[in-house]
């Protein structure tokens, strides 16, 4: 197994890579050096597998010719650093040579191909009474709820910032919704939104997020959505925003290993 940076990564390793992959983008990113993560294969030059491991989420991308042995010593690899989690469309033959363990198996959906500049207009306003929407900046990034992880990936709050574009919508002091969008590709961002629970139901999230969107769009980048299948309003707020391409996939997650 032989660890590479992304100046490392040949062209015959890209192109095992250059598959149709739930969660794709992520992976992708982590090639390109736009998202933190790892990359193994077994001959740079002449690949027979390659694994990107992206270390945000935990997830793993195997591809090539894959067998159970090497899928335990990844996941058993993975599993000292945290959380692992592998997404494959639901025909695929991985699944029968995965390792046991398994603490959850479920479903997520990929959403893309939002229409650019259209269908967000009617969700940008009224901001609701007794509510002011901020754009998210240096000044009042702190109150993030995502603060914390982010500066632990980027490292300083500018370094953030430059990635992310987001928006809060305060109830005097208060954040009572919060959407942002993280760049994965020079021209693709991840959106992803959390409403305080005493707010939830109102039309906050659809209002924040279409700022983002809108913001994110006229910046020159596509955005994409991801989400479990089980979470109803993420799904139904998807659909809402107006993306048309809708995919399913099968998600399994492994616990950290104990020391």
């Amino acid at each position: 197994m032989i660890a590479l940076s992304k100046n490392h990564i040949t062209p015959q390793l890209r192109a095992l890579f250059d598959i149709d992959l739930p969660a794709g983008v992520r992976c992708r990113a982590v090639l390109n050096g736009d998202f933190p993560g790892k990359l193994y294969t077994d001959d740079p030059a002449n690949p027979t597998w390659g694994v990107v491991h992206e270390t945000v989420y935990g997830t793993f991308y195997p591809v090539g010719q894959i067998t159970a042995p090497l899928l335990a010593e990844w996941v058993g690899r993975f599993r000292r650093e945290g959380e692992v989690l592998v997404g494959l469309w639901p025909d695929d033959p991985l699944f029968d040579l995965m390792p046991p363990g398994v603490v959850y198996d479920g479903r997520v959906f990929d959403y893309t191909d939002r229409p650019v500049g259209q269908g967000l207009e009617k969700f940008l306003t009224p901001i609701p009474n007794g509510c002011t929407l901020q754009r998210v900046t240096l000044d009042n990034y702190a109150r993030s709820a995502d603060y914390d992880s982010h500066i632990r990936f980027f490292g300083t709050p500018e370094r953030a910032l430059a990635n992310l574009i987001g928006y809060f919508l305060m109830h005097g002091e208060d954040v009572v919704c919060e959407a942002n969008a993280m760049r994965l590709l020079p021209d693709v961002m991840e959106v992803g939104v959390a409403t305080a629970e005493d707010f939830q139901g109102r039309g906050y999230a659809t209002l924040t997020c279409a700022h983002v969107i809108q913001t994110c769009e006229a910046a020159g980048f596509a955005t994409y959505w991801n989400c479990n299948a089980q979470n109803l309003p993420s799904v139904a707020l998807a659909r809402k925003l107006g993306y048309r391409r809708e995919r399913l996939y099968r998600l399994l997650a492994w616990e950290r290993a104990e020391e």
